[in-house]
């Protein structure tokens, strides 16, 4: 179960990296803990890192969702402590600039009180990056949902 806000919160979203790079739970305890961040029990640590884990195996199941259809509650990850509305998705958006030839991810998160399509998610990620897109003339080489949050204590839509 994430909880995000204050120290913890740091915390989780160095572990959330921690996570995706593959860097063993260990490892990424003990640079906490250097970086004073360490604040909570090792034991919820590694639980919140178990989770993390488990985040690119749902978006993988996620983007094989239909685009009219919602996500399965089976791949949201539930949520204790603040979020701003009852469901939250994170949005990837890779886009290749040519005038530099690099390409860059942006993160977009969108929030929404009921459960949407896979389509409605990504077309408000995209229409949260359009103006950055635009005035940096990139293009938009891919764009995915890769993951989604659910307000743990709330009903389900």
């Amino acid at each position: 179960m994430a909880v995000f806000g204050g120290a913890r919160g740091l915390a989780q979203a160095f572990l959330r990296s921690a996570a995706e790079a593959k860097i063993g739970v260990n490892e990424a305890i003990r640079q906490l803990r250097a970086a004073g961040l360490a604040t909570y029990r090792r034991t919820d640590m590694l639980a919140d890192y178990r989770q993390f884990l488990g985040i690119p195996e749902k978006a993988d199941k996620i983007k094989y969702t239909r685009l009219d259809y919602r996500i399965s509650p089976d791949n949201y990850t539930n949520v204790m402590g603040y979020q701003r509305s009852k469901y939250r998705y994170q949005v990837n958006i890779d886009t290749h600039n040519p005038t530099t030839d690099k390409t860059f991810t942006m993160k977009t998160n969108v929030a929404s009180e009921t459960q949407l399509t896979r389509r409605q998610i990504e077309e408000a990620g995209l229409d949260a990056v359009k103006k950055t897109v635009d005035d940096y003339k990139d293009d938009i080489v891919k764009y995915g949902v890769v993951a989604a949050f659910h307000q743990e204590g709330e009903a389900w839509d």
